[in-house]
């Protein structure tokens, strides 16, 4: 499902450092869908784990206990990122607003990602996959510092982006310092 970003409340996102906008029914149910459905892995699996403990009769196979284990924080990651999907995560840098936004769009502009309808204060982009989905950028620039987060979207129960948002946070704090000096 796709989601509505043209009415996102700019204040308000600043204020509470989430990204403000209305979903769709659809949508709700698919974020609660994916969180019990990787929730219940995690469960599953965490239930395995102390049942060979309880146990004392079943041999302990420790590579899969090991193997159940990234199982569970992988899972748990996902239900985490999907929880906290829309939160702002912040780059602190000592440029003006203007500086900030042209090193922004010079960045993605070099990744030639599409650059979506921008208001004063948000900038978005995205980066258009037709096998693993469309990632949204949300940047909201302000003096001395920036606010970001990156949605996945696609068809049907859409992840939450988990490894995107950690590399596109570390580009953009490489960018702004390294404009710093």
């Amino acid at each position: 499902m796709e989601r509505d970003y043209l009415n996102i409340d700019i204040e308000k996102s600043i204020s509470t450092k989430r990204l403000n906008f209305k979903d769709s029914f659809l949508n709700i149910a698919d974020s609660l869908l994916i969180i019990l459905f990787f929730a219940g892995i995690a469960g599953i699996f965490t239930k395995s784990i102390f049942k060979v403990f309880q146990d004392k009769s079943i041999p302990i196979d420790y590579t899969y206990l090991i193997l159940k284990i990234i199982a569970i924080l992988i899972c748990s990651y996902i239900v985490f990122r999907k929880i906290t999907e829309k939160k702002l995560f912040k780059v602190k840098t000592n440029l003006p607003k203007e500086k900030s936004e042209q090193i922004i769009t010079a960045y993605f502009t070099r990744l030639k990602y599409k650059q979506l309808d921008n208001s004063d204060d948000l900038i978005s982009y995205i980066d258009n996959s037709p096998i693993i989905g469309s990632y949204n950028y949300f940047i909201i620039a302000l003096d001395n510092e920036i606010l970001f987060t990156v949605i996945k979207d696609q068809q049907r129960l859409p992840l939450p982006a988990i490894i995107t948002l950690w590399t596109t946070y570390s580009d953009l704090k490489k960018l702004l310092r390294r404009n710093l000096q």
